[in-house]
Formats: structure tokens, C-alpha cells, sequence
């Protein structure tokens, strides 16, 4: 009798922790984030383009973004982002001369909606290393201005990407977090984040 009671006693003793860790998983728990991110794919394919590109970039605002994510397991989470980038600039002089075109200047907005798939490295309470991948549907809503003058809009429809291969966070529930990769979001993108749900122990 007394073994069998120091054997039940020792195996919920040895489970209590499982069980405690199980209870805290991740599953289920929401994050939402909002911040801004710096030097677009858009802009790197402008200058990357050299004399063959149509268009040079006067100004290039910071692109604001929010997101949210729903985590499937401790290390799996997908999501969606949508951020914004306002641009200014005007044609280049050499692609004009060469075409023989006419100079013009233009404001461009580009809108980007992206669903998202999110790995984690490292997952515990108060730190997270991650990574992730998108791809963004590119909405850009586009006026060109001849001489000042006549103007014109056209709305394109495109498609971008988002690699990061290096992402941090840093917090509790409300958090800070700092990402660089590639893409829709920016060389370097960051914020704050907040998460609702289902908390966790430390993986």
C-alpha cells in the first residue's frame, strides 16, 4: 500500500510539470503589432534600375504597417500584415532623353496586404528570435503630373515579397521588437507588439 501510494505520489509529482507547461502553451494566442519599416523592395528596384529606370525617387517615406499573428504551436504562427509607403519623385532626365519622352513628376502610394507564415527559434516568456516570410498583394495608387500642369492616375496592381531572416522580440505581453530583411516591410522594420490569450512557460 504504501508503495503504491509512493508511486502515484512520485508520477503526479514528475507530471505536474508537463502538465503545467501544457496548460501554458502557446496555441491560441493572438499578437498584434503596429511600427515602421525603412528602404522598401520598391526602392531598391528604382535604384538598382540605373539609366533604365523610368523614374527616380525624390522622397521615399517610412512604411507604417500593422499585423496580426495566431499562433498554431510553440514555434509555428501565421498571419497577416498591411502597411503603407508614400513616395515622391520624378522621371529620370536620361530615360527621357534617350525615349524621347516628356519629364513628368509623380506621387505614388503603395498598399500592401500579406499574408504571413512566422518560424521561432527561441520562444520564452520575455524573448523570442524568429523569422518569417511573406507575400504581399501591391495595390499603388499612382498621379503623374506633367509640366506641372495635366495630371493623370493609374492604379497597378502588383506582386511583392518579404524575406526576414532575423527577427527580435523583446517584452512580456506588450513588447518591442526589431526585424531585418528584405521586401515589402523594409531593410529594417520595428515596434511594439501586444499579445492576448493563452500564456506560456518558457520553451
Amino acid at each position: 500500500m504504501i508503495k503504491s501510494t509512493t508511486l502515484v505520489f512520485g508520477t503526479l509529482l514528475v507530471l505536474a510539470p508537463v502538465r503545467r507547461l501544457n496548460a501554458q502553451t502557446q496555441k491560441g494566442m493572438f499578437e498584434f503589432a503596429a511600427g515602421f519599416g525603412l528602404i522598401s523592395a520598391y526602392q531598391i528596384n528604382v535604384a538598382l534600375g540605373g539609366d533604365r529606370q523610368p523614374v527616380l525617387i525624390d522622397r521615399a517615406y517610412p512604411i507604417l504597417g500593422a499585423s496580426g499573428k495566431y499562433f498554431f504551436s510553440k514555434r509555428l504562427a501565421l498571419g497577416l500584415d498591411i502597411n503603407v509607403q508614400h513616395i515622391t519623385g520624378a522621371s529620370n532626365g536620361d530615360w527621357v532623353i534617350r525615349t524621347n519622352g516628356t519629364a513628368f513628376s509623380y506621387k505614388m502610394t503603395n498598399v500592401n496586404i500579406a499574408p504571413e507564415i512566422t518560424f521561432l527559434y527561441v520562444n520564452k516568456r520575455y524573448f523570442r528570435f524568429y523569422t518569417f516570410a511573406g507575400v504581399a498583394y501591391v495595390h499603388s495608387f499612382t498621379t503623374y503630373y506633367n509640366n506641372g500642369a495635366n495630371h493623370y492616375i493609374v492604379y497597378p496592381n502588383n506582386v511583392s515579397f518579404q524575406y526576414t531572416p532575423i527577427g527580435i522580440r523583446v517584452g512580456g505581453d506588450f513588447a518591442f521588437y526589431v526585424e531585418m530583411g528584405i521586401g515589402y516591410k523594409g531593410l529594417l522594420n520595428g515596434g511594439f507588439a501586444y499579445t492576448i490569450g493563452k500564456k506560456k512557460a518558457e520553451l
